[in-house]
């Protein structure tokens, strides 16, 4: 799983909803995977601008 978390699997998915779910019960928005990758940057890699603006609501930085 490259060390990714429930939340870098539901963004890479695209799926907005369980997104919001893992947010709302603190899901750490800014946690990188093994490859340094944040949740952030799977969505605006993929184009996901929808699960992006989700990110950021609740906190995610920009690098």
């Amino acid at each position: 799983s490259f060390g990714r978390s429930p939340l870098h699997m539901a963004v890479q998915k695209g799926n907005s909803k369980i997104v919001r779910i893992l947010l709302e019960h603190d899901a750490d928005c800014n946690t990188k995977d093994t490859h340094g990758l944040t949740p952030l940057a799977y969505a605006t890699i993929r184009g996901f601008e929808d699960v992006a603006d989700l990110l950021l609501s609740h906190g995610a930085g920009i690098q």
